[in-house]
C-alpha cells in the first residue's frame, strides 16, 4: 500500500518457472512517487525501474546475463494493467521478461 505523495520501493527476486535447477534469479526493484487524480480516477507515477538477472549457484553469479532500467513518468487508470517494459531472453531456452504495474484504490 502507498499513500498518494509518498515515496515508495518494491524489492522482488524470482526464479523463472522454466529455469532448469534453479540456476538463475531475476531481481526487480521498482521505486518512486504517486499522484492521484481523482478527477480523471488515474495514479500519476514517477518510476524507476530495474531489472537484473543473475545466474545462481554457478561460478559466474555475479555476471548477469540480463539487464533494464527505465526512468519515467506516466499516468495509470486505476484497475488497468501497464507494462513498463518487455524484453526477450538471453538465455538458450528463449522466453521474455516484462515487467508490469496495476494500480487499484486501497480499500
Amino acid at each position: 500500500r502507498v499513500d498518494t505523495g509518498q515515496p515508495f520501493q518494491q524489492l522482488f527476486s524470482l526464479i523463472p518457472p522454466d529455469a532448469e535447477a534453479g540456476d538463475e534469479r531475476l531481481d526487480f526493484n521498482v521505486e518512486g512517487h504517486t499522484q492521484f487524480s481523482a478527477e480523471a480516477n488515474s495514479i500519476q507515477l514517477q518510476l524507476e525501474a530495474r531489472m537484473t538477472g543473475r545466474p545462481i549457484g554457478r561460478q559466474d553469479r555475479n555476471q548477469p546475463f540480463a539487464h533494464f532500467e527505465i526512468d519515467t513518468t506516466l499516468s495509470v487508470p486505476l484497475g488497468k494493467y501497464v507494462v513498463l517494459a518487455a524484453a526477450p531472453s538471453t538465455t538458450d531456452r528463449g522466453g521474455a521478461v516484462a515487467l508490469v504495474v496495476r494500480v487499484t484504490k486501497a480499500d
